[in-house]
């Protein structure tokens, strides 16, 4: 399969970061900056593409939508179980052994990602040729990353093996609640 894309192509679908990580990790800086700022059309392999993400990611200009399934990707690859397994009666009257689910994420990670979120486009990217809507939630991102990180900062905090660490479910719900 051939696809060809642009850099700004793969940074409005906020894989730029990835593309720079895998692909062009032996480049200098300034060769980088003069791929983006040329943003010529190339063919990437299948393979790379899978890598990076592009195979499986929707192009949309509402930034504040892709923010959100950032922050859940990352409390789905990010959280554990501190669960412990009890002793329940079942409706038989027979003893049996229960798995209670109780996820939880390192308070520190959910709040560092939350503001790493605008490092995945470049520095030296121009967003002045995308849609206003575009631009316009760009910068709404800081002050919702900021509210976020304020609210989870504030929410119960248990120490897991020397971590401070907060319920899934709290932190899932203050997503929801500020971002929408």
């Amino acid at each position: 399969m051939k696809l060809i894309v642009k850099p700004s192509d793969l940074i409005k679908r906020f894989i730029w970061d990835k593309y720079e990580q895998f692909i062009l990790l032996n480049l200098s800086n300034a060769n980088i900056e003069k791929i983006i700022k040329e943003d010529k059309e190339f063919e990437i392999s299948e393979s790379d593409a899978f890598v990076i993400g592009l195979t499986c990611v929707i192009y949309t200009d509402k930034v504040i939508y892709k923010y959100k399934i950032y922050l859940r990707e990352l409390l789905e690859n990010k959280s554990f179980d501190t669960g412990n397994p009890t002793t329940e009666t079942n409706e038989e009257g027979e003893e049996e052994t229960v798995n209670k689910v109780k996820l939880m994420i390192n308070k520190e990670i959910a709040i560092d990602n939350a503001k790493l979120f605008l490092n995945k486009l470049p520095k030296c990217w121009d967003s002045s040729k995308e849609s206003n809507m575009f631009n316009r939630e760009i910068l709404q991102i800081s002050a919702l990353s900021e509210k976020l990180c304020q609210t989870i900062e504030k929410l119960p905090t248990s120490v897991i093996d020397g971590w401070p660490c907060v319920k899934y479910i709290s932190v899932k719900k203050s997503i929801n609640k500020i971002i929408k």
